[in-house]
């Protein structure tokens, strides 16, 4: 799958996507093991 999005940080420990526009989306944690 390609995406035109960077991940900082992964989707288990929470982080930012900085989207090509140069908007940074945070997304929570989705791990179940914190």
């Amino acid at each position: 799958m390609v995406t035109p999005y960077l991940m900082t940080g992964s989707a288990h420990e929470g982080g930012v996507i900085k989207g090509v526009d140069g908007r940074a989306v945070v997304f929570p944690s989705t791990s179940p093991n914190e």
